[in-house]
């Protein structure tokens, strides 16, 4: 049963760092397109959905490694 409490532990602190740095791209992006610099918010745009992919990836990969380890 501890070992699960970890996982779900591990689990949720990736979900929440994930969704905390994805907010944060998403600001800085808004925030660059609010000042009219449209190529530069356009290439943020572009990073975030590519660090937002990758992120999820990761946070997907370690999920499911984990729950293979505990079994």
């Amino acid at each position: 049963m501890l070992s699960l409490s970890w996982l779900l532990s591990l689990s949720w602190l990736l979900s929440l760092s994930w969704l905390l740095s994805l907010s944060w791209l998403l600001s800085l992006s808004w925030l660059l397109s609010l000042l009219g610099s449209s190529g530069v918010a356009d290439a943020v745009s572009s990073a975030v959905a590519v660090v937002a992919a990758v992120a999820g990836a990761v946070v997907v990969a370690v999920a499911v490694s984990s729950a293979e380890w505990f079994e």
